[in-house]
C-alpha cells in the first residue's frame, strides 16, 4: 500500500461521520450542537493528540498536507461529528448503569477506530497500547455528557416556559 492509499483513511473517516450526522441528526440539532462539538470534539482531541505526541506515547504519521503541529486535521473534525452523534442519540435514562454502557460503547468504538488506524500504519505507538484509549475516551465522553447536561439544565432554569 502506498502512502496516498493509507492517507485517504483520514478524510474518509471524517466524511463518513459527517454523512452519518447529516443523515440522522436534524439540522436544528446540528446547529444547536455545533459549538459544543467543536469544544468537546475538535479542541479536546487536538489537545490530547498534542500531549500524547509531546509525551512520546504515540503519534500519527502520513499527515501531509493536513498537518498542524503533528495533529491530523481530519481526526479532530471527525471527533466533532462523533460528539454530535453521541449527544444526539444519548438515551436520557434514569438508570445509572445504562448511561455507563452507552458511554462505554462510544469509548469502545474509539478504541476500535484507534486499532484500525494503527493497523493501517497511520499511528505509531511508541509507549502505548490502543487499549489505553478506553479510559481516556470514557472520561472524555463522560465529561462531555455532564457538561452538556449542565448546560441543558441551566438553559431550562433560564427558560422555565419552554
Amino acid at each position: 500500500m502506498n502512502v496516498l492509499d493509507s492517507q485517504i483513511y483520514y478524510p474518509l473517516f471524517a466524511f463518513f461521520l459527517f454523512f452519518l450526522v447529516l443523515a440522522f441528526v436534524p439540522r436544528a440539532e446540528i446547529k444547536k450542537l455545533f459549538w459544543f462539538s467543536l469544544l468537546w470534539g475538535s479542541t479536546v482531541d487536538s489537545i490530547i493528540i498534542f500531549l500524547m505526541r509531546r509525551l512520546n506515547l504515540f503519534h500519527y504519521i502520513k499527515l501531509e498536507p493536513f498537518n498542524l503541529f503533528g495533529v491530523p486535521l481530519w481526526i479532530p473534525l471527525a471527533w466533532s461529528q462523533a460528539i454530535i452523534l453521541f449527544i444526539y442519540f444519548y438515551p436520557n435514562r434514569k438508570e445509572w448503569y445504562y448511561n455507563l454502557f452507552y458511554i462505554a460503547f462510544f469509548a469502545g468504538a474509539g478504541v476500535g477506530i484507534g486499532f484500525f488506524f494503527s493497523q493501517a500504519g497511520l499511528i505509531v505507538n511508541v509507549r502505548w497500547n490502543e487499549l489505553f484509549r478506553f479510559p481516556i475516551q470514557f472520561l472524555w465522553f463522560y465529561g462531555a455528557l455532564k457538561h452538556y447536561q449542565y448546560l441543558e439544565g441551566s438553559a431550562a432554569q433560564e427558560n422555565p416556559a419552554s
